[in-house]
């Protein structure tokens, strides 16, 4: 008690300087606390939307070469995928099978490009949770095998209402030019940022319109549990994989530039034949992402460093001006015996 009543005392001989000290330790505390909660929440609401919007954490495409040496994403049997899943006891809350392109919507003259993403609505219960309608409802695309539900900023660019048909234009995996037909089933909410990304529809359907077969479909996506267990489960389940099936080989995490493009590039760079399978993860997609991140907590640990350079002076000059302050004192104390 007696060591913190002294120091508590020369606290008190400058009040001034005491207050300052303080309150550049608070602010340095508060910077680095909003910087680490601003990137982890960056971060983290990042990852839910994706992970929501592509409907999984780790995916698996199949990559089917034909004999003029175009490439296809297709997936044609995923009995292995299922039992490797099994085999590992991955912890997932649902299988999403999803086929997707890239059209043109036209209604009464008006026109817009939009991705179309076919999903089974009976199975992939977060995304009925999650896609906030302002018309129409889930039981229309359900029981409409051409329904379609687009984001209200789309919608209004249309200029559709529920029960409309939109024609849309589309090239097939195969390259043909088609055409189709959606009714709209739904308006959805746009939040903005990624919210007008993609309309969807009925998986059988855009499968019909891409010229694939109702039970084939181009992306796997495993929709895990909780996002830290992605590295934890994507190393096993290629290994497991690469026993079976021919597999594209994963980037290394230390290769330059973007690794997402990089793997996709795989299919056009390297000579191959048959199908083959790439497995990539959220992480892959969200690499750049977890790039400013990393920019974003470095910057704040510099910016902590130099309070805390900036506070040990302080501390220092304000111990010295108490022992200058005070050297009368202690050489009295000092030629008293103490």
């Amino acid at each position: 008690m007696k060591l913190l009543i002294i120091a508590l005392r020369n606290l008190n001989r400058q009040k001034k300087r005491s207050f300052l000290l303080g309150g550049a330790i608070a602010f340095g505390i508060l910077i680095v606390t909003v910087i680490n909660g601003f990137t982890g929440s960056f971060i983290l609401n990042v990852s839910e939307n994706f992970s929501n919007i592509l409907a999984g954490h780790i995916f698996v495409q199949g990559i089917e070469k034909t004999q003029d040496g175009e490439t296809v994403e297709i997936i044609r049997d995923d009995s292995v995928l299922l039992d490797a899943v099994s085999q590992l006891d991955i912890p997932y809350r649902y299988i999403a099978r999803r086929s997707e392109f890239r059209g043109t919507l036209f209604f009464q003259g008006e026109s817009v490009a939009q991705s179309i993403v076919g999903a089974e609505w009976s199975e992939e219960s977060l995304l009925r949770e999650r896609l906030v309608l302002v018309k129409g409802s889930i039981d229309n695309i359900i029981s409409d095998p051409k329904g379609i539900i687009l984001s209200d900023k789309i919608a209004e660019l249309l200029k559709v209402e529920i029960g409309d048909r939109i024609n849309i234009r589309l090239t097939t995996v195969w390259g043909q030019q088609n055409v189709g037909e959606f009714n709209l089933a739904g308006v959805s909410y746009d939040p903005g940022l990624l919210g007008a990304l993609s309309a969807y529809a009925n998986l059988c359907f855009v499968n019909e319109l891409l010229d694939l077969g109702c039970n084939e479909y181009m992306t796997f996506g495993i929709l895990l549990e909780n996002l830290s267990m992605i590295d934890t489960y994507a190393g096993p389940l290629y290994a497991r994989l690469d026993e079976s099936l021919d597999m594209f080989e994963r980037q290394a995490e230390e290769d330059e530039g973007n690794p997402i493009m990089a793997m996709f590039e795989q299919a056009d760079e390297e000579e191959w034949s048959g199908t083959r399978y790439r497995l990539y993860t959220l992480n892959d997609v969200l690499s750049e992402a977890d790039q400013i991140v990393v920019i974003l907590n470095t910057v704040g640990l510099v910016i902590l460093l130099i309070l805390f350079f900036i506070i040990m002076v302080g501390i220092t000059n304000t111990f010295r001006m108490i022992m200058i302050e005070r050297i009368k004192e202690i050489g009295t104390m000092r030629a008293l015996g103490m």
